[in-house]
């Protein structure tokens, strides 16, 4: 099970809070601020363990990245949540085949669990350094 977590968020601050919060429970993170730079973190890393997606975001929003990755064999296997400020985020999330939605803001337990669901659990702190995208 891969212990890594793509955030992909256009807001800096929900970036570093959630990548603080993953890395502190010993998880790996990498972040872009959109889809498009995601797509391209992607082609050079190994997949990760999960996508945390959000929708509103400039230049590829999380629809549109959700049709590349499901349109890419590699990438199309890796989970992916949805996060959004929008109520409905279960829904939205159904709408794109992801596994989950969650609405803004997130609790910490909320963040942690589907880290755990889908990435297993970890021993603690991580070295992993979130990117700037």
């Amino acid at each position: 099970m891969h212990k890594s977590v793509l955030i992909v968020d256009d807001d800096p601050g929900i970036r570093e809070t959630f990548a603080e919060a993953l890395m502190l429970a010993g998880y790996s993170v990498r972040t872009a601020a959109n889809g498009k730079t995601a797509l391209d973190l992607l082609a050079t890393l190994e997949p990760p363990g999960l996508i945390l997606l959000d929708m509103m975001m400039p230049i590829m929003n999380g629809e549109e990245f959700r049709k590349h990755q499901l349109a890419d064999p590699v990438l199309s296997t890796i989970p992916v949540v949805v996060i959004t400020a929008a109520q409905d985020a279960e829904q939205k999330a159904r709408k794109l085949g992801a596994e989950a939605g969650l609405a803004k803001p997130i609790q910490f337990d909320n963040l942690s669990a589907v880290a755990r669901k889908f990435c297993g659990h970890t021993s603690g702190l991580s070295d992993g350094a979130p990117d700037e995208g």
